[in-house]
């Protein structure tokens, strides 16, 4: 990745930002182990293809 996608990802990934992306959906992020950051809004679909 160069630094302006590894910059990008922490601006939008649901990891750091505990929303998705696409719809705005809330993480909880209390869950601190976890692996899949798919969005679990039904209506929504994104997914993480970053890992």
């Amino acid at each position: 990745m160069t630094q302006l996608q590894q910059l990008e990802l922490l601006d939008t990934h649901p990891m750091f930002t505990g929303k998705c992306p696409q719809c705005g959906y809330e993480f909880d992020r209390y869950w601190t182990a976890r692996v899949h950051w798919d969005c679990q809004n039904s209506e929504c679909g994104w997914m993480d293809d970053t890992v």
